[in-house]
């Protein structure tokens, strides 16, 4: 019995714990807006990696004059 306690203590304190404030918490069933929040992260994600790509590619053609 007091192990049942305490894993649902300790799943009710994981589930429940604070989130980033700048994150977006969306409920559990909340299809659009995962869907919005999946679409941002994968958006702000390939933005990162084209600037680093397109700047290592000016770099390598800087390289080779």
């Amino acid at each position: 019995m007091k192990k049942i306690i305490l894993i649902f203590t300790l799943l009710i304190l994981t589930l429940y714990s604070s989130a980033n404030a700048s994150e977006v918490v969306c409920k559990a069933y909340d299809v659009k807006c995962k869907m919005n929040k999946f679409t941002s992260d994968t958006k702000e994600f390939q933005k990162n990696k084209w600037n680093k790509a397109g700047k290592k590619l000016k770099n390598a053609i800087g390289n080779n004059k």
